[in-house]
Formats: structure tokens, sequence, C-alpha cells
């Protein structure tokens, strides 16, 4: 009887698995052709179409302001200064405006090499705490992952943001798990920990404390807090910021109000003091699972796969996977606790999820999670891949046949995605044909979404091109034969406009207000949401009525209609030059 409580207690205690014992060997061909393919994913057809409202087109209008206007230090747009980053992003587009035009490739080159570099730092750091195979699995999902594909390509801080986010975590992890390795080894990490930091830093400010805070979160619980001495944070902090402090200071010299904006999108944020469209707690639950799909799949999540206990055991069991745990878990809660939530902050997580999915997935490669242990039941990825696939496919068509009146193109996705169950189904025909078929099923289950990634890449370019604001600056060349037309707008916002225009847009609430622009060039260009077009248009007969000069009177629509971002008309109307001589009152 005590001898079997002894065994059961026993196998409570042993249901962690112990870390996996890395094996360094070459790459095999195979394997070098899944890691430049990860790499180089994000890179196809980047340039094949327009750039998205309204970050790219903010970045690039603001990047190509610095171009035009020789001011490299003070970001600018709308004909203001513009603070709310530092200039890193700017900076690099400007200069890839400088070489490659004002084009898409211009402004989302930065992000591009930064996502490139990142899955190489997240391989190389996977290799060296995993082992080759496992590295190569973890690249291979975090590149299939929406999340870098998508978002990794947006002409904005958050690639970038990402990359050095993932670099200064590799590089701290080294420096206090090898406290042994050559001094000048651990020289070369602590540049790389500190120049990670401090580019950070000029990318998106505080953020880049996020890899620090996790490392000292993950010394503390571990209890092992003297080994953040080994980063050597007073040397090293001091010495990142100094190039953003010194940028900070020559703002502050020309816009003393820099600090109250810094102040904002800071603190701000968090505490809800500046105005923004505050999201529930739970809205990075549903992006977070949807966004990093495939490795959600097979993640190993409290309660459905392991006990509660066991879980927060891992935390505190000062390993990698602890690490991992705290690089998830940590700024999942601190993006969710802030009241200023964006879908694309969470980039940086995906990293850590890859290597916690490699974990799992070459311990069924091993055959080591063949049989469960007493509290943990690891997902059984085949299963989970199909379905989870499976499912996506389904809920794509559904949405499809739903709306297919209002947006036919969701049309074109629906063969993508059902390529994808295809290779999750022959992963798991192949399950039971031994460990080496297992790898083969992974290989093409991975093929095949890296398949359905590149048609849905090139139905992007299909179709969207229309929905951009090249589309309409082109037509509106053509139309009048003018370069840059002065251009307002009513009931929209849209910085891709400036970007393309090469002048900033006027946006105003209505018809009244273009009355008291006196720069106006002419014929100016009138962009009207169609959802109110037809009562400013009719507001605009009174105002004729009332005011034989009012701006009203000199419209002239021109049949034209262009879509943006996401079907959403927008009517086209032309201002005609005002007269030099006010019109005759009518005859009786």
């Amino acid at each position: 009887m005590n001898a079997s409580g002894d065994s059961a207690r026993t196998a409570l205690r042993s249901t962690v698995l112990p870390p996996l014992t890395p094996e360094f060997r070459r790459l095999t061909l195979p394997e070098r052709l899944i890691l430049l393919a990860s790499v180089l994913l994000v890179w196809f057809l980047a340039w094949g179409h327009p750039l998205l409202p309204p970050d790219e087109g903010r970045y690039g209008s603001v990047s190509a302001r610095m171009v035009d206007t020789g001011n490299w230090l003070v970001p600018e747009f709308g004909g203001r200064a513009h603070l709310t980053k530092p200039p890193l992003t700017y900076w690099l587009q400007a200069i890839g405006i400088q070489a490659l035009g004002r084009t898409e490739m211009a402004v989302r080159w930065p992000s591009l090499l930064a996502t490139s570099i990142a899955l190489l730092a997240l391989f190389a750091f996977a290799r060296r705490t995993l082992g080759t195979r496992p590295a190569i699995v973890a690249t291979a999902i975090a590149a299939l992952t929406p999340y870098v594909v998508v978002v990794g390509r947006l002409g904005n801080t958050d690639a970038l943001m990402a990359c050095f986010w993932i670099v200064a975590l590799a590089a701290g992890h080294r420096l206090m798990s090898e406290a042994d390795a050559p001094r000048l080894d651990r020289v070369r990490t602590a540049i790389i920990l500190w120049s990670a930091v401090g580019l950070g830093f000029l990318t998106k400010r505080e953020v880049t404390l996020g890899p620090l805070l996790i490392l000292g979160a993950w010394a503390i619980l571990a209890r092992r807090p003297r080994e953040l001495l080994r980063l050597h944070p007073f040397v090293g902090l001091p010495m990142a910021l100094a190039p953003f402090a010194i940028w900070t200071a020559l703002i502050l010299l020309r816009h003393p109000d820099a600090g109250q904006i810094w102040w904002d999108e800071t603190i701000g944020r968090v505490t809800g003091e500046k105005d923004l469209r505050s999201e529930p707690w739970w809205f990075y639950i549903p992006i977070y699972l949807m966004g990093m799909y495939p490795a959600t799949a097979m993640l190993v999540l409290p309660w459905l796969n392991i006990s509660w206990r066991e879980a927060l055991r891992s935390f505190v069991q000062g390993d990698l996977r602890a690490l991992l745990l705290i690089a998830i878990v940590f700024p999942f809660l601190g993006f969710s606790i802030s009241t200023g939530k964006l879908a694309t902050y969470l980039l940086p997580l995906a990293p850590p999820t890859a290597m916690l999915v490699a974990i799992s997935l070459e311990r069924w490669l091993r055959g080591d999670h063949d049989t469960p242990t007493a509290s943990i039941r690891p997902p059984d990825v085949r299963r989970t891949l199909a379905i989870c696939s499976l499912l996506i496919f389904l809920g794509q068509f559904g949405a499809a046949l739903a709306i297919r009146h209002e947006v036919p193109e969701l049309w074109a996705l629906v063969l993508p995605l059902a390529i994808a169950p295809t290779g999750c189904i022959a992963c798991w025909a192949l399950w039971r044909q031994g460990l080496a078929a297992r790898a083969r099923g992974l290989a093409i289950a991975w093929f095949c979404l890296a398949v359905t990634w590149t048609l849905m890449l090139g139905i992007q370019t299909r179709f969207t091109p229309p929905m951009g604001a090249s589309y309409l600056t082109a037509f509106l060349e053509r139309h009048f034969d003018l370069r840059s037309p002065d251009i307002i707008a009513i009931g929209f916002v849209d910085p891709t406009i400036e970007f393309y225009n090469r002048k900033p847009t006027r946006y105003v609430s209505g018809l009244k207000a273009i009355d008291a622009m006196d720069d106006l060039r002419y014929p100016a260009i009138l962009l009207l949401d169609a959802k109110i077009a037809e009562d400013e248009l009719e507001r605009s007969i009174k105002l004729a009525r009332q005011d034989p000069e009012s701006v009203a009177n000199r419209l002239e629509p021109l049949g034209a209609t262009w879509t943006r971002w996401f079907n959403r008309p927008v009517k086209v109307i032309a201002i005609r030059e005002r007269p030099m001589e006010p019109p005759p009152p009518p005859r009786e």
C-alpha cells in the first residue's frame, strides 16, 4: 500500500519531463531548403500591393517627408511635427525611398529584413539550446504564423521591435546561462544584447525593456537574481540609452511639448489617459490563438493538456522552458492590462511560442510522448493540426457563402485554404508508420501550409491594388493631367493618400470648411465617403442657394467611385476654380 502510494507520488513529481539534450549536426539539404524558404517567405510579393492604411501610409508619408525636406531629425506628418515614435523606422524607410523611390518596397524593406533576421536569431537561439532539428522546426513554424507573415511585412515599428526583442532575449539568456564561456565570446554577446536594446529604444522606446524584464523575472522566480549581473547592466544600459537620449534632448530643444506627447504614448496608453478605443481584457486571447496558428494547435495548455500545478511549477524551474513560458505569459498579461491595445503588439511572442512547440514536437519525433504521464497529456498534433486546418477552411467557405455579394473576393481564398487540411491529413496517415515517417508527415504539412500562404499572398496582389490610394492618384493624374492635386476628404481618414499624392491631405467635417481655404490649387479634388455623400450633397445644394460664392456651386461629380480598404466606396468630385467675379444674380 505504502509502496504504491510512493510510486504514485513519484509519478506526479516526474510529470514535467527533463530538458531536451541538444544534438548538434550539419543541416541536411531538405533542412537547408526549409530554413531558406522560412526566412524568405515574408518577402514573397511584398511589393505587389499598395500601402495599407493607416499605419503604412503614415509611416511612409513621414519618411518621404524627411527625404523631401532634408529634415531627418524631426519626423513630420500633415505639415506638423509627428513625435509619437522614435526615428529609427523613419530613417530606415527614408533610406529606402532615396534608393528605391517612393515605392511600397522602400517603406516595407526594414520590416522584411527585420523579420528575416528575427527568424535567423530564433534558429540560432533554438539550435544552441535545443539542437539542430528542433531549431529547424521552431523556425519553420514561426515563419508560417499569421503574425509573422502578415505583421512581419507591414511598414511600421512592430517587426523591427520584434527583431530586437528576440535578439536581446537570446543574447541575455546566453550571458546568464554560459558563465564559463570564453571572455571574448561573452563580450561579443554583451555587445549584441545592448545594441539590440539601444536600437529598440530608437524604435519603440521603453517597450524594448521587455526582454530585460523577462530575464529578470526568470532569474528571480528561479531564486538566482545574482545571475542578472552577468548582463553588465550598469555599463550596458547607459550605453544603450545614449543615442536615444541625445535625440530626445535635441527634440525637446525644438519642441518642448514633446514630453507630453511621449507621456500620452506610454503612460497614457496603459492608464487610459489617452483617448483610445478601450478593448476588453480578453481582447488578445482569440488574436493570439489565431495569430500564432499552427503553433497554437500544438501547444501544451493548462487544464487542457497539463495540470495547473505542473504549469505553475514550470515557471520556477529556472530552465529554458521556464524562460519561454515567462516570455509568453508576462508580455501577454502586460499588453492585456494596458488600455491601449493593438493586435500587432503580440508579434514578439511568436519566437518563444514556436520554441515551446518545437520542444513538444521533438518529443513526439523521438517517441517520448507516446505514453502520457500522470498529469501531462500532450496534444496529439496529427489530430489537432488536421481538425484546426479543416475548421479554418470551413469557416472561410461559410464566410464566402454568406457575404458572396458584398465581398466576392473571399471565394478566391477557399482553394488555398483547402490545401492545408490535405497536408495535415497526410501527416496523420504517415504518423503510425514509424518515427522517421512522422518527420516526413510534418514536412508535408509544413509544405502545404507554405503553399497556402504563397497562394494567398498572390491573391492579395491580384485583388487589392484597386483598393489602394495609388490607384486613386493614378486615376486623378490621367483624368486631370495634374500631378499632386490638392485633395480634401470628408467622412474618413486615409494616410496612404498623402504618400502617393506627395502632398498632405486636408480632412474637414463639411463643405463649409472648404470656403475658408484660400490656398487651394484648382481643380481640387473632394473625396466623399459614399455613406454620407447623399446627405452632404443635399446640404451643399442648400448652401448654394444661400451663398452664391459657396464651394457648393463649383462641384463637378466625376461619376467615379473609388473603393478603399475594405470595400468602402468613396465619391470622387472635382472642385472648379473660384470665379474672379461673383456670378450675376439670377433673373426673375
